[in-house]
């Protein structure tokens, strides 16, 4: 149900440097598109459901939780933002860019990329070599 407790999230805060809880959607819930079925809107199963306890067909409802999204942000010391403008997320971006920006330094972005492709390139270059021998000794036998 809305506003239902979860279970705590602050201990993975740690793990989190920056970031924020996106909250899409509206209280009264929309039907949810089944990806499977979605070019197929005639079919029954066009929206996501789940059978009842009768065996009845129900389609399910995706309703904005704002009360544990707030809480989920609040454990992970995250912000929450409400996706209902672009201008929402647009400073939080920025903020996350920047953090970027001066938490590395040339070093680090040297290290984080490295090539390793070497590391195969010499054994594949062995076993063509070995093949190219075992290959040209079969045509002479």
């Amino acid at each position: 149900m809305i506003g239902d407790a979860l279970s705590t999230f602050s201990d993975l805060n740690k793990y989190i440097l920056n970031g924020a809880v996106l909250g899409y959607g509206s209280t009264e819930g929309g039907k949810m598109i089944s990806s499977q079925n979605k070019n197929e809107p005639s079919s029954e199963k066009f929206y996501l459901g789940y059978y009842d306890e009768s065996y009845n067909w129900v389609t399910g409802i995706s309703k904005l939780d704002e009360v544990n999204l707030k809480k989920l942000g609040s454990d992970l010391g995250l912000d929450y933002i409400k996706m209902d403008k672009q201008s929402n997320i647009d400073n939080k971006l920025k903020e996350i860019t920047k953090l970027e920006e001066t938490n590395m330094d040339d070093e680090q972005i040297i290290k984080a990329y490295q090539d390793i492709y070497y590391i195969f390139a010499i054994p594949l270059g062995i076993l063509l070599i070995i093949d190219y021998i075992l290959k040209r000794k079969k045509l002479y036998y």
